[in-house]
Formats: structure tokens, C-alpha cells, sequence
């Protein structure tokens, strides 16, 4: 050994008998109950330091690592990539028109049970819904983004004229496909003006499209509004701005119209500056939630009678087709691009799909069995021919689309969101849009308890992560592993009874589960829908915190539950609720009782 091992070797047996003697030492003291010279001894020890600050380390460390399991979790939860707010909207649409076959699905099964057609004799071939969402959205999109080439030219049509019925695009309307004239646009500044004047800022484009119709931008009376009773004094372009944009917003109240993007009821106010507000009453007397072209050309026949039987023999009244006529020219609100997903409104496509419930489905009767058919196993051209009425040029190009629409909705993953059951592993919100939609709750309420957030945080990171299974309950808390699994749906009373569906929560599941992943209650366990209904406190819709429950009622008992969120952009409640079909989804539900869980 050479003499630095040596010393080496001395240092370090100097030091572990130091060590030793400070550690005797130490324990001596403490025996002794001399706690205070036991602590002086033990600092005094290199070595003990190195000993406790060691153990110190290792126990923060252990700390941190079950404090983050939690945190990681919640991750897996809330995870599942980054996708844009295009990719959900498009997924969330898609959701809700999947919802409309669903609830005429439905609608077939409830004539079955009232002919006394029992569960077990009825069956289907086909899943539901049977026909791909983006390829409805697509077929929308043509009709707006794609004319048909019959229209005659860019001049405007004279108030009370109309064109030739295929130059207009049934059931839909092309929006934003021909350009306002430089004699309107040198009048926008004074538009604003009167558009500010009277409340109506938010439609100065649409005012711009009216007046495109209207006059073109010439002549005096620009607004074609002389006659309205709102035009005071001498007829000027002034004047006749503003007595039209004051007679305009008259007509988006007694439409009930709230926003530029609630369309149906900007349908209704737009062909009211045309027949006059008589359109709106004559509406609601005879049970019309909107405008269509046949209610439009309806009311102007209803009129034309009207005179004849007062003496007054007149060959038409206003335009028929003045709400695609304005339309044309309409470049607000985006309209103005050439992207489908831009272009689409949901409410209105909706309201289109709606006119036809009850006629997607029909069944045939073999002996005692009777089997539910899609509508386009007996007319193929159903969507295109009956409900969109397509041509061959929009046809084509609504294949384009649908193609912009499954890129956007990560098809990547199959059919998972088209089917019933779905887990929806494809469609997770991101941190970022759990937040988002989190101060939405807090816009809607500043005082927003912690319980609250809590819950919503809760179930808004399972958006697009958990399917809907009928009868789905889970009695633990957070993440179920099963979840996504295929298992056979034991409940009874579900034409999915008896298959094999990704297992997950019904929409009372959902709601529990949430509740009690957020540590607030357990008391919505032990039952449905009806349970959670009985077992919380009745609210009225201005009293709607979020949080609070949503239900659907029908003939006396509850169908559906959801949370409530806040309020969109265009005022509309928004709803977190675990939908049939497609599984846990954010967006507008029409719930119509309301009820409280906490204060």
C-alpha cells in the first residue's frame, strides 16, 4: 500500500470511528432523556448530516411522486392529443346531427310499442345513425357553396318579381355567392350609424345585403322603406336608411331574433322587412318555429286571397324567395369565405333535418318480427333529391367536402363517432378547452363555488373520452379501465339490449359519476334520471347555475340529464351531458326543467 492509500485509508477509519463515537454518543444522551445534547451531538456529525439530509431527500422525493400520480391521472383523463377548435366544433356538430336520427329512431320504436309490437320481435340491420354526419354536413355545404348556374344575372330582382324556382337552392340558401355593388357600399358608413341608432349593430351586413336587393344602391329611397311608416319627412337615402334599419330592428324583436348567428329566427325577421310583421304573427298562429321557402310562399298566397275576398284583386304579394335573394349578398359573419366549415350553421341544418322526423325510418312486418329501415334502402336520393335537392354539379362537389370534413374529424379512428355506443377515444378536449369552457361558467357566474368548477372540470375532461351505453353505471370514482371495452348491454328497454356495445355511461351515470369523481355528493347514485330528478330542488331557467341539472320530460317520466355549462356566444345554454349515440358531449340540448344538486 503506497503511502497515499494509506492516508486514505486512515482518514477514512478516523472518520468512521468519529462517526461511531458521534452516533454512541448520540443515543447515550437521548437514553439519558437529554433530547437537547442527543439534537447538539447529532448536527455536530458530518456524517449524521449527510445521514438525515439523505433521508430528508428521499422522503420529498417519495412525496412528489404520489403527490403527481393524481396529476397524472387526471392527465390521462383530460389527455389524448391536441385538437383544434375546427376539429371540435365540426365533432360537436356531428354529435347533434347524429341526435336527430337517433330521436327518429326512437320515434319509429315508440309507434312499434303502441302498436303492441313487443322489444324482442323488433330488430335492425343497420347501425344508428345509419348515414355518416359529415356527409349530411356536406350535402348542406353545396347548397351554399356551390350554385347552380340558373340564375340570370347579378342584377338585382324587383321586390315582388321571383325567379324561376331552380335557380334557388330548396331547402337551403346560397350565402355570400355575389358581391354588394359599389352604389350600396358607399352607403355603410351611414348604415352604421342607424344601425347603432336602433340597437343592431351586429347586422350592418345584413342591413348592406337588404339594400343590395332592395335597390341596388340607387334612387332615393335605398331601403325600399317609404312605405313602412318608419320614414319621416322628404325620401332620402338618409332618411330612407334610417327608417329602414329602425322597421329592420322592430322585426328581429318580434322575431325573437338574439344574434346574427341565430338563424332561423334572422330568417323570419328577414322576410318580415319584406311581407311585413303580419308574417311573424301569421306564423306563430299556425305553429311554424321558423321560416321556410313553402311557409313564405304559403303567407304570400294567404295574403292574395286575402285581398280578393276584400275587392282587391292583386297577382302577388312581396317575394316569395326574398330570404335567399337577400342572402345572396350576405358577408358577414364569415360568410364571406370559401371554407365549408365557415360556412356551415348548425342551427339552420338542424331545423332542416327536423322537418323530416319521423320520416327516416319505417318498418316491414315479416309474420310476427318487424324490422326498422333506413330511409335510403327504398329511396336512395332521399338526402340528396328530397331534403337538399341537389344537383348533379353540387352532388359532385359535396364529395370534396365530406372529404374536408372526415380529415377534420381524425377519421383515422373509424366509425367510432358515426355508431351507437361510441367511445369517442378520437374527440378528447384539450387542457386548454377545459379551460375555455370553464370561464364560460364563471362569465355566467363570477361567484362560481369551488364545488361547481370542480364537478363541471370533471365532467368536461371526459368529453369525446367516454361512450354512452345504455343502463351504464360505475360506483367508483375517476377513470374506469372497462370503459371502452365491448360487454353486452344487459339493461332492458333499449333496442341495443342484448348486443355487444364499447362499454361506458348512460346520461344519469354520467352525471353521478362526475358528482362524486368531484368529491361533492354521492346522493344521485342510487337510481335514473327519475331518482335525480325527485332528489334535487327544483329551479327556474334564470336561476340556472353551473352545474345544475337539465332534464328532458316526456308523458310524465325523465328521459334525459345534463350539466350545465354557461352560455354560448349566441346566448344559447350550453349542456355537458353523456348523449345516446355518440357518449359525453359539450353543446346546446333542449332541456326544459331545471333543478338544483348544491347551492
Amino acid at each position: 500500500m503506497d503511502n497515499q492509500n494509506q492516508k486514505g485509508f486512515i482518514d477514512t477509519a478516523t472518520s468512521l470511528g468519529q462517526a461511531a463515537y458521534d452516533v454512541t454518543k448520540t443515543i447515550a444522551r437521548a437514553a439519558a432523556g437529554d433530547y437537547i445534547g442527543a439534537v447538539v451531538t447529532a448536527v455536530k456529525s458530518p456524517l449524521i448530516r449527510k445521514i438525515v439530509t439523505t433521508v430528508l431527500v428521499i422522503i420529498l422525493l417519495f412525496i412528489f411522486i404520489v403527490g403527481s400520480i393524481p396529476t397524472m391521472i387526471w392527465s390521462s383523463i383530460v389527455g389524448g392529443g391536441e385538437y383544434s377548435e375546427v376539429q371540435i366544433q365540426i365533432l360537436n356538430m356531428a354529435s347533434q346531427i347524429n341526435g336527430v336520427f337517433l330521436d327518429d329512431y326512437n320515434i319509429e320504436l315508440k309507434e312499434l310499442e303502441e302498436m303492441g309490437v313487443s322489444e324482442e320481435d323488433t330488430t335492425t340491420n343497420e347501425p344508428v345513425p345509419p348515414i355518416s354526419p359529415y356527409k349530411i354536413m356536406s350535402y348542406f355545404c353545396a347548397t351554399l357553396l356551390t350554385p347552380e348556374g340558373t340564375e340570370k344575372d347579378d342584377e338585382t330582382t324587383e321586390e315582388g318579381t321571383e325567379e324561376d324556382a331552380s335557380s334557388v337552392v330548396a331547402g337551403g340558401i346560397q350565402i355570400g355567392t355575389k358581391p354588394l355593388s359599389d352604389s350600396v357600399l358607399r352607403y355603410r358608413s351611414l348604415v352604421e350609424s342607424a344601425a347603432a341608432k336602433y340597437g343592431v349593430s351586429a347586422y350592418v351586413d345584413m342591413i348592406m345585403a337588404m339594400m343590395m336587393q332592395e335597390s341596388g344602391g340607387r334612387g332615393e329611397d335605398v331601403m325600399q322603406a317609404a312605405a313602412s311608416g318608419y320614414v319621416h319627412g322628404a325620401v332620402t337615402p338618409e332618411s330612407s336608411i334610417d327608417g329602414g334599419v329602425h322597421y329592420f330592428s322592430e322585426c328581429l324583436k318580434k322575431a325573437n331574433c338574439t344574434s346574427p348567428k341565430d338563424w332561423s329566427r334572422l330568417e323570419v325577421a328577414v322576410q318580415s322587412y319584406n311581407y311585413g310583421m303580419g308574417y311573424i304573427t301569421w306564423l306563430n298562429k299556425n305553429g311554424y318555429t321558423g321560416w321556410t321557402a313553402t311557409n313564405a310562399a304559403a303567407f304570400s298566397d294567404y295574403m292574395i286571397n286575402k285581398y280578393h275576398q276584400q275587392g282587391n284583386y292583386i297577382s302577388r304579394y312581396g317575394d316569395k324567395q326574398y330570404v335567399s335573394h337577400v342572402f345572396r349578398y350576405y358577408h358577414g359573419s364569415g360568410s364571406g369565405s370559401n371554407s365549408p366549415v365557415d360556412k356551415i350553421d348548425i342551427v339552420h341544418l338542424l331545423s332542416m333535418l327536423r322537418a323530416y322526423e319521423g320520416e327516416y325510418y319505417y318498418h316491414e312486418a315479416d309474420g310476427s318480427q318487424y324490422e326498422i329501415i333506413f330511409v335510403t334502402n327504398k329511396d336512395e336520393d332521399f338526402f340528396t333529391k328530397t331534403v337538399f335537392r341537389l344537383t348533379d354539379k353540387q352532388v359532385a362537389a359535396a364529395k370534396s367536402y365530406e372529404q374536408i370534413f372526415e380529415q377534420l374529424g381524425n377519421t383515422e379512428f373509424g366509425d367510432n363517432i358515426l355508431g351507437q355506443g361510441s367511445n369517442m377515444d378520437s374527440l378528447p378536449l384539450t387542457d386548454a378547452q377545459v379551460t375555455k369552457y370553464l370561464a364560460i361558467a364563471r362569465q355566467a357566474d363570477p361567484t362560481l363555488s369551488q364545488q361547481r368548477s370542480q364537478v363541471l372540470a370533471v365532467g368536461l375532461s371526459v368529453v369525446g373520452k367516454i361512450g354512452y351505453f345504455w343502463g351504464g353505471k360505475y360506483d367508483g370514482t375517476g377513470w374506469n379501465p372497462e370503459w371502452g371495452t365491448m360487454k353486452k348491454v344487459t339493461s332492458p328497454g333499449d333496442h341495443t339490449t342484448g348486443t355487444y356495445q364499447p362499454y361506458g355511461l348512460d346520461c344519469s351515470g354520467f352525471v353521478d359519476w362526475a358528482y362524486r369523481t368531484a368529491g361533492v355528493t354521492d346522493k344521485l347514485q342510487a337510481g335514473g334520471t327519475w331518482h335525480q330528478y325527485n332528489t334535487t330542488t327544483p329551479i327556474s331557467a334564470s336561476q340556472l347555475k353551473p352545474g345544475d341539472l337539465g332534464f328532458m320530460l316526456s308523458e310524465g317520466r325523465t328521459t334525459h340529464v345534463g350539466m350545465f355549462v354557461g352560455f354560448d356566444s349566441s346566448g344559447r345554454r350550453l349542456w355537458v351531458h353523456c348523449q345516446g349515440g355518440t357518449g359525453v358531449v359539450v353543446g346546446t340540448c333542449s332541456f326544459t326543467q331545471f333543478r338544483r344538486v348544491v347551492n
